[in-house]
């Protein structure tokens, strides 16, 4: 791999462009697995709801259409729209746990109360991830614009 150059930091430092490219590979590989356990959880979900509430169902498989069209998109390259995609499918699925455990859905009210089945949990854990390293690369990128702009 080929150092382009390096990037000045606001310390006065410099961090070579061949580190920023493996935090980004970083960050896009911990995001693939995470979306990927996340879809892998909501599946299942999907086939058990498309019966019971059928716009749940549905919406779970939008959610795991999402995921996975992130996940080859992530896998082969990285921009800041992509970041903010991952980032809004991630708050909006844990805000619809949370309402889901709180006051419920239409149609569907089961799952009040039920804070902690493991695949619910995994799923959250895994979301809550990709907001953290979503927040982390968007963060990072508008530092670097800012920096690029002075």
């Amino acid at each position: 791999m080929t150092t382009v150059g390096t990037m000045p930091l606001s310390d006065g430092t410099a961090r070579h462009a061949s580190l920023i490219g493996s935090e980004d590979r970083l960050a896009r590989l911990v995001a693939v697995a995470m979306l990927t356990v996340t879809a892998a959880v909501h599946v299942p979900l999907a086939v058990q709801h498309i019966s019971e509430v059928p716009y749940l169902g549905v919406s779970m498989y939008a959610f795991v259409l999402v995921a996975a069209g992130l996940v080859g998109l992530l896998a082969t390259s990285s921009n800041t729209m992509l970041w903010r995609v991952v980032l809004v499918l991630s708050v909006v699925a844990i805000a619809t746990y949370v309402v889901s455990r709180t006051v419920g859905l239409p149609l569907a009210s089961d799952d009040i109360g039920h804070w902690f089945s493991t695949s619910a949990l995994l799923a959250l854990a895994a979301q809550a991830i990709l907001v953290a390293v979503s927040l982390s690369v968007l963060r990072h990128r508008h530092a670097s614009a800012a920096r690029a702009l002075r």
